[in-house]
């Protein structure tokens, strides 16, 4: 089974997460093209939606997961709230 955790913060690179998932799913045994554009498009439009409420000096966090028989992705955004050291730790080492 694929796994992957992504993880976007306010000030992190959309582009580069993206790239980095494109990558690692090459590994998937399914339809790899499918899989990108579910991952990418959950991205930009948690992106979207958490630029317009921090433009409001609002805070914005999301979570979705995405499964299938061969697949489970977890996609998370914060915007607007600062992780603490423990939370950037463990983003870290998920990679």
């Amino acid at each position: 089974m694929f796994r992957a955790h992504l993880s976007l913060a306010k000030d992190d690179d959309i582009e580069a997460v993206i790239r980095s998932f494109k990558k690692r799913a090459q590994a998937f045994k399914g339809d790899q093209e499918e899989l990108v554009h579910r991952v990418e498009s959950t991205l930009r439009e948690f992106t979207a939606r958490g630029e317009q409420l921090a433009g409001f000096g609002s805070a914005f966090e999301a979570k979705r997961v995405l499964t299938g028989d061969d697949f489970h992705i977890v996609v998370e955004v914060n915007f607007g709230r600062k992780r603490g050291l423990i939370s950037r730790l463990i983003a870290a080492l998920r990679g």
